[in-house]
């Protein structure tokens, strides 16, 4: 998507966990990182530039986030939805629903997420 997104609407979240490698490692550029990692009490917030978020409880193992909460929109996010996001969610287990109206208005859809598979919904058609 070549459009930033504009509005990121969490409908539902259930038991759904992404391995923190995925949402940044050695491998990624450097735009791409994380701005800020915040940890305290278990816990982890990943934050990408002001407006795209993701913070939940790091598992015992110290490798996967149990998720939360997430938020993507703003300057950079369709950029950050394309190269780390949505790979991210290929490799998460549990359920994520999402509203997300991309830049302009031009397209609205619904994402589902589900152990990984991600579908898509166009909800202007």
């Amino acid at each position: 998507m070549s459009y930033n997104i504009s509005r990121f609407v969490v409908k539902e979240i259930d038991n759904f966990r992404i391995p923190i490698h995925a949402l940044f490692n050695d491998n990624m550029d450097e735009d791409l990182l994380p701005e800020n990692i915040s940890t305290g009490t278990g816990r982890m917030t990943l934050e990408y530039g002001d407006c795209t978020e993701i913070r939940g409880v790091v598992d015992e193992s110290g490798e996967v986030l149990e998720v939360d909460s997430i938020s993507c929109y703003g300057e950079f996010s369709g950029t950050l939805w394309d190269e780390v996001l949505e790979p991210a969610l290929t490799e998460s287990k549990g359920t994520l629903r999402a509203i997300i109206v991309w830049e302009c208005g031009e397209e609205v859809n619904e994402i589902g997420v589900f152990n990984g598979i991600i579908t898509y919904k166009d909800l202007l058609a």
